[in-house]
């Protein structure tokens, strides 16, 4: 019930956050467009994007913040139908979250997620929901006793805004709540540590 609330409150602030943005950015995109054919979200594109990321583990006693930044790429595909957009999204990125707890290291280094996405587009302002699968690779080194990495995997859930300032270009901001899992590393002297993160990238992409 607690992950449910999570993720209900996750999509509820994604979705004011978008809204907010979607409110200002349409009045500007409609003087900026008028006149002109409407902007067409189907297609293929390309991305890079990077930002904050707040993990957190919890080994059941306690809770420890992984706090870093991330940088990354994505590539998806849009369809869309009158102003409803369908997509499909895969990113993956580079993380520098980690942290020294009681004499060991713990931190993430990889992630990627393959999300599928609804959106609603007003011209060039498309705001969007997405969910889907989400990875990470997550290290321990608690050396002699223990050095691992190991991919944990899990969902994911958010939203955000695009804006396409020129034909082929997009720019976005994205919110995500991750739920990576669990898992113990293989030390039975631990109960294992589940790896939860709220991230916000922004991105610019290519679309073909």
């Amino acid at each position: 019930m607690e992950k449910w609330d999570i993720a209900m409150k996750t999509m509820l602030f994604a979705t004011a956050l978008a809204a907010s943005t979607l409110t200002a950015v349409t009045a500007r995109a409609a003087d900026l467009t008028e006149g002109a054919a409407p902007h067409s979200w189907s297609g293929i594109y390309l991305g890079i994007q990077g930002g904050g990321a707040w993990a957190r583990a919890d080994d059941g006693a306690d809770r420890f913040n992984l706090n870093g930044g991330a940088i990354g790429a994505y590539i998806g595909a849009n369809w869309q139908v009158d102003a409803f957009v369908l997509g499909i999204e895969g990113d993956v990125a580079y993380t520098s979250n980690d942290r020294s707890v009681f004499g060991f290291e713990l931190g993430t280094r990889w992630q990627g997620a393959l999300r599928g996405r609804l959106g609603y587009a007003v011209d060039r302002v498309l705001i969007y929901g997405a969910a889907g699968l989400a990875l990470s690779e997550v290290w321990i080194d608690a050396a002699p006793v223990l050095d691992k990495t190991e991919t944990f995997t899990g969902w994911t859930v958010g939203g955000g805004v695009e804006y396409a300032f020129a034909d082929d270009w997009a720019a976005r901001v994205d919110y995500r709540y991750s739920d990576y899992g669990a898992s113990d590393f293989g030390w039975s002297d631990t109960s294992g540590f589940e790896v939860t993160e709220h991230a916000l990238r922004i991105g610019v992409g290519y679309s073909f």
